[in-house]
């Protein structure tokens, strides 16, 4: 019989945090997306649309990464009080898929800390 084992993240190390408007957070989704395409997703928690990216995959991020600590090298925010599955944006017909993370208990946490930290 297989053991499975679920082991979530011990710490989450964010490097940098941005905060944006929300109309500004959009539009940097456009950047490069051909006219009637389909922009990169944001995540959406709580109030919260977020964006994050890892840092590369190095030997000692991967060490980190095994002993529970996430290393993220930025972490974009903006207000959204409320949920869309699909924001459109009227200049180039762009859209952006929205992903409703709530249900995560990793996210709910980094959405509470930035609300007390920020």
């Amino acid at each position: 019989m297989i053991k499975i084992t679920h082991a979530p993240w011990k710490e989450i190390i964010i490097h940098e945090i941005i905060e944006h408007k929300l109309d500004d957070f959009l539009q940097l989704r456009c950047i490069g997306v051909a006219p009637g395409g389909l922009g990169k997703p944001l995540l959406w928690i709580d109030g919260l649309a977020l964006d994050r990216t890892s840092m590369l995959e190095t030997e000692s991020i991967v060490q980190e990464k095994l002993a529970g600590k996430l290393h993220w090298s930025s972490l974009s925010y903006a207000l959204m009080p409320k949920f869309k599955a699909m924001v459109v944006l009227r200049e180039g017909n762009v859209r952006i898929p929205i992903i409703n993370v709530s249900n995560s208990p990793f996210f709910q946490a980094v959405s509470k800390w930035l609300k007390e930290t920020r």
